[in-house]
């Protein structure tokens, strides 16, 4: 993830347009969203082809197909980070555990004639992780109404909105109704968090939760937000509850352990999601006494109640939850984003910040690498860097000060051993008389780093012929993109 910072503080006009076109955008998504079919009909193959479209504003962006590539998951909110590392981890568990592991197990892999019939029976889960991770459940929005397999709440709810920590639903057997019970649980969030009752949560948060699918001995569980665009993302396959070969331990007992272990991460995390939305409910719920207003959000038809929220500082843009580090002047550094850059590479987390250093704004003078380091809480590498305005390279280099800037910066890299990889025209921009390279995720050591494996080979990429999907990136390859780019060799 990247977060760039700008030259100068930006003015409190520029944070006005921020928020309303980032906002404005988030609720042009959710209305699209509120037209959507119920979640039984909208997880159906013949909804997906039609929701599931580049042009589709309300598109949920989870690979599928693959050119909607969400950014990780991992960046909005810790819970999803957590839950990985416990799955990674090789934890001790209690006896308690996996007794509930090998219980579910038992449940999950018998042959049930009614889907009911396997919810009813999947009494382990409940044990172990919720009471209510299972069990039919309706919920409303406006006019939409629908049942889900097992919804959890948070334990607090503002007036009008109780917000949802996990969704969960049930196959009889993989293929059983036609579509997958993982993609019924995301088309279940979005009508939860694109409804009108869930603005005032949405405004404040990305709204995070977890999605479980069950298809008959199989389960699987997605991680969900709602920021610039509805993500979701796998955090495990689909675990196979029917024991597998495996060396060392019993095929039982090795598949006792993974659940035991699914079983610890799951329930930890839905606890980490309860108090995130406890403390955003105590935030939006007025104290005892005080007149309420209606800035923000309509009125809860039942009570009447309204809720002020003008007390409230609304983020401008809804991002990384990564924002504030400590610099090598042990200098507290405090991030706010402002937007998101390179909207069309639905992948790319790369984000335009404003920075303040012990509550001062910055002024840049040079643009400098701020911080790199790898962060656990977001499972990757974290750079900040200084935001330079400059002009993209559409065609030829043809200024004799840019194609000598780009000579220097591409030399001096392979005089120290480093390659680029991708020396091309949307990662090169021209600053006054110099010539600035950006995006360095290929960069690295020669002989070393190796083109990733979704790397697109088309024609018009320009690439040199011996470019392969994880191939060795050679010196070479960065002084034909150099031709490429100036017309003359490096």
């Amino acid at each position: 993830m990247s977060a760039t910072v700008p030259p100068m503080p930006l003015s409190d006009t520029s944070q006005e347009v921020h928020e309303s076109e980032s906002q404005s955008r988030r609720e042009t998504i959710a209305r699209a969203a509120q037209q959507r079919e119920s979640p039984s009909v909208g997880a159906s193959i013949k909804e997906l082809i039609t929701t599931q479209r580049h042009e589709r504003v309300d598109a949920i962006y989870n690979y599928r197909p693959v050119y909607l590539t969400p950014p990780p998951i991992t960046i909005y909110h810790p819970v999803f980070t957590k839950f990985l590392e416990i799955m990674e981890q090789d934890i001790d568990v209690t006896h308690e555990e996996l007794g509930h592991a090998q219980m579910f197990i038992d449940q999950a892999v018998r042959v049930y004639k009614y889907p009911s019939d396997r919810i009813n029976r999947l009494s382990a889960i409940k044990t172990a992780v919720h009471q209510q991770i299972l069990g039919i459940t309706p919920l409303g929005f406006g006019d939409t109404e629908f049942l889900t397999d097992g919804i959890i709440f948070s334990a607090e709810a503002s007036d009008e909105f109780k917000s949802v920590i996990c969704f969960t639903e049930v196959r009889n057997e993989m293929g059983w109704g036609g579509h997958d019970p993982v993609a019924q649980a995301e088309c279940a969030y979005v009508a939860t968090y694109s409804s009108d009752e869930a603005r005032c949560v949405r405004q404040l948060c990305c709204c995070p939760a977890l999605l479980i699918g069950i298809a008959g001995p199989h389960i699987i569980i997605r991680g969900a937000v709602f920021a610039e665009q509805l993500i979701t993302q796998n955090l495990t396959d689909y675990i196979s509850l029917v024991p597998l070969l495996a060396a060392g331990r019993s095929a039982l007992g090795d598949t006792s352990y993974r659940v035991a272990r699914f079983f610890r991460a799951l329930k930890e995390c839905i606890k980490i999601l309860d108090e995130y939305y406890t403390g955003l409910v105590q935030m939006i719920s007025p104290p005892p006494g005080r007149i309420t207003g209606t800035r923000f959000y309509g009125q809860d038809a039942s009570s009447g109640a309204r809720t002020d929220m003008s007390a409230l500082r609304i983020p401008t843009f809804i991002g990384p939850h990564f924002t504030e580090y400590y610099d090598t002047a042990n200098r507290k550094v405090v991030l706010t984003y402002r937007k998101r850059l390179d909207v069309a590479t639905s992948d790319r987390a790369v984000f335009l910040a404003e920075a303040d250093i012990e509550s001062k704004p910055v002024e840049v003078v040079t643009p400098k690498l701020w911080y790199c380091k790898y962060e656990p809480s977001v499972w990757m590498w974290v750079v900040v860097m200084e935001y330079v305005k400059g002009r993209e390279v559409e065609d030829t280099l043809t200024d004799p000060a840019h194609i000598e800037s780009l000579w220097v910066a591409v030399k001096t890299s392979h005089a120290n051993d480093f390659v680029f990889g991708d020396l091309r025209w949307v990662n090169v921009f021209t600053m006054d008389s110099k010539v600035i390279l950006i995006d360095f995720d290929w960069c690295g050591k020669a002989g070393e780093v190796r083109y990733p494996s979704d790397i697109s080979l088309n024609a018009d990429m320009h690439w040199h012929p011996k470019v392969q999907r994880g191939v060795l990136i050679e010196k070479e390859h960065d002084m034909h993109l150099f031709r490429v780019l100036t017309g003359e060799d490096l």
